[in-house]
C-alpha cells in the first residue's frame, strides 16, 4: 500500500453541537473516562475486555523491558495522540513513541510503533479509519499493528525505506512479528499470553 495523504479532514455529520478543542482538552484533564475527539465530536472510549487488556499489558510489558532503557517511552491508552492538531485526537492501544520526541505533557506527536485490538465495536474503525489517519499523517511511523483478540490474527503494516506500506498477516502461535527497525520480533505466544480468547 503506497504511502499517501489521505483526506480526513471532513466533519462528522450530526445535528448535535460541535465541541471546541479547547473545551476538549478540558474535558479530558477533569473527566473519569477518556474520551477521543473527532472534529468537534466526542467518541467516549468503552471499557476493555479482560482478553484485550491482556495483549495490551503483554505488549506494553516486553517493550518496557526491551526498548525502555533504549530510549523510547511504552504508553498504554491514556495519552492522547494528535492525529490533526485541535481536530482529531485517539487513544491507542498501545504506543512505542522515541523520549526525545515528547514536548508535551499530554500529547504524542511522533509514534514510531501504534497498536490497535479490535472490538466488535472498534474493528472497522481499527481496520480502514484508523489505518488511513496513522499511516497518511505520521512520518515518524513505521509500524501500525492490529490485533485480534479473539483468536490468533495479527495485521502488520511497515514502512519500507522508499515510504510505501507493506502489509503481512500472523494467524499462528508459533509465527514470530518482526519488527527489524526496532531491532526485536516478539512472538505470538508472547502477545497472546493468558488470553483466554473469551466469547463476549
Amino acid at each position: 500500500m503506497a504511502s499517501s495523504k489521505s483526506n480526513i479532514a471532513s466533519t462528522p455529520t450530526s445535528d448535535e453541537p460541535l465541541m471546541s478543542a479547547e473545551a476538549y482538552f478540558q474535558l479530558e484533564e477533569s473527566a473519569e473516562d477518556r474520551h477521543e475527539f473527532d472534529h468537534g465530536k466526542l467518541l467516549p472510549m468503552s471499557g476493555e475486555s479482560i482478553d484485550a487488556n491482556q495483549i495490551g499489558q503483554n505488549f506494553a510489558f516486553y517493550f518496557e523491558n526491551y526498548l525502555g532503557h533504549k530510549g523510547f517511552h511504552i504508553l498504554r491508552l491514556s495519552v492522547k495522540l494528535r492525529v490533526l492538531e485541535n481536530r482529531l485526537y485517539r487513544y491507542p492501544d498501545v504506543m512505542v513513541v522515541p523520549s526525545a520526541s515528547i514536548r508535551h505533557s499530554h500529547e504524542i506527536t511522533e509514534p514510531t510503533l501504534i497498536i490497535e485490538i479490535t472490538s466488535e465495536e472498534s474493528e472497522i474503525r481499527d481496520r480502514k479509519t484508523k489505518l488511513s489517519e496513522y499511516t497518511s499523517q505520521f512520518n515518524s511511523l513505521r509500524y501500525y499493528v492490529i490485533v485480534d483478540q479473539y483468536e490468533p490474527f495479527i495485521q502488520v503494516y511497515s514502512r519500507t525505506e522508499e515510504g510505501l506500506w507493506q502489509h503481512a498477516i500472523f494467524q499462528e502461535l508459533t509465527a514470530i512479528l518482526p519488527l527489524p527497525d526496532l531491532d526485536t520480533s516478539i512472538p505470538l505466544s508472547m502477545i497472546y499470553h493468558k488470553v483466554s480468547f473469551l466469547p463476549v
